[in-house]
């Protein structure tokens, strides 16, 4: 077996013994972390297999095999010298003191990245150093001390945390009563589209939504055009985000018809 086929992992924990568990998480983190960065290559149909456990130090050979052969080993050693420059720079990333998040930074690690990131350093936590490395490739290589593990573990919750509650979409809904509402779009049918301007609460068009069939046609299906009028409104705003997402009609108060035409300024 050539030199580009290989990709070795070496945990070193001072002669002591892993837990089983953290040594699975991080070899699955390496088939995940790995497969991304194939997929990224255009690499598809193919597995990541251990090839050998060494003796010593817990030491591991990993080879991308095709998936349907198992004797047919992948050679390409740009795949590895990428997965471990990515390693390097999640590495980076959070192996900081001062570690913040900047939520303009469209190049920071995905969740799922972080995660599997964090699963990889968890055997040398309290103890020890991972490497990283191929022989084909001496000068990419990815040494982890526990300290540096610690501070990793830290900064990933932090940041998995931060978000998880970015993905989160905070919905609540507030009353408020006798509101001037203009609408901007309509349809005759209970599909969506009609859009109404309420000053008050925000700048722009926001969907609307009827408390009931008698508010829906005093106001769609009498005999004026509701575009042309303003309507004294007591309504229900569904804010998400803090931008309000539905304005729902609970009850007509008034309403006040126009004297310019639809496109009149």
């Amino acid at each position: 077996m050539k030199k580009d086929d290989i990709l070795t992992l070496k945990i070193d924990t001072n002669e002591k013994p892993i837990d089983i568990l953290e040594l699975t998480e991080c070899l699955i983190a390496i088939k995940y972390l790995y497969t991304d960065i194939a997929n990224k290559n255009n690499y598809s149909n193919f597995e990541i297999k251990i090839n050998e456990v060494r003796k010593g130090s817990f030491e591991i050979d990993f080879v991308l095999g095709a998936a349907a052969n198992i004797l047919q080993i992948i050679s390409n050693i740009n795949i590895t010298i990428d997965f471990i420059r990515n390693l390097k720079f999640v590495y980076n990333f959070f192996n900081k003191k001062d570690f913040k998040i900047d939520k303009n930074d469209t190049d920071s690690p995905s969740i799922e990245t972080t995660q599997n990131f964090t699963n990889l350093t968890k055997p040398i936590i309290n103890y020890g150093t991972i490497n990283v490395y191929s022989p084909a490739a001496p000068d990419e290589n990815l040494i982890i001390k526990n300290e540096a593990a610690k501070t990793i573990a830290k900064n990933t919750k932090y940041y998995i945390e931060n978000k998880e509650k970015d993905k989160i979409e905070t919905s609540r809904i507030e009353s408020y009563l006798n509101q001037s509402l203009i609408f901007k779009q309509t349809r005759t049918d209970n599909k969506k589209g009609t859009k109404a301007l309420c000053k008050n609460i925000y700048n722009k068009e926001v969907e609307v939504k009827f408390g009931n069939d008698f508010i829906r046609k005093s106001i769609i299906e009498e005999d004026k055009n509701p575009l042309l009028a303003t309507y004294i409104v007591d309504i229900d705003v569904e804010f998400k985000n803090k931008k309000p997402k539905v304005y729902t009609i609970v009850a007509l108060k008034d309403m006040e018809i126009s004297e310019k035409g639809l496109f009149d300024e």
